[in-house]
């Protein structure tokens, strides 16, 4: 995580040198556009949305990451509490009312068919 971050700071500087006399804005975020504005929510929908479509994954938002994350961490054992701060919730109403699916029974479910399939 530190090395991401490192590096994400080395692309703002390089940003900041690449940006018209007076066009960098210092927001103070760490994601942000090349002349350092907050990055636009459509937009980076959009982005997600060609990046997850060239590698071959068909069409992602990053709200399905954060579901994703919220149905399979209870699969590995990890607490709601620590579930719900990771995607942004202050509780786990949420997660126990909308997000988490009991994951592991679905894919044991299918395990000996497939198993019986390829031996």
């Amino acid at each position: 995580m530190t090395e991401a971050l490192r590096a994400q700071r080395k692309r703002h500087r390089e940003d900041q040198l690449k940006a018209p006399a007076g066009g960098w804005r210092d927001t103070g975020h760490v994601f942000t556009t090349t002349i350092g504005t907050p990055l636009d929510p459509s937009n980076l929908r959009g982005a997600f949305d060609k990046i997850t479509e060239r590698a071959g994954q068909g069409h992602w938002t990053p709200n399905e990451l954060r579901y994703s994350a919220a149905s399979l961490l209870p699969a590995a054992g990890v607490p709601l509490e620590e579930i719900a701060d990771v995607v942004g919730h202050t509780s786990t109403r949420m997660l126990e009312q909308h997000y988490r699916h009991q994951v592991k029974p679905s894919i044991d479910a299918h395990v000996g068919a497939v198993e019986s399939l390829f031996g």
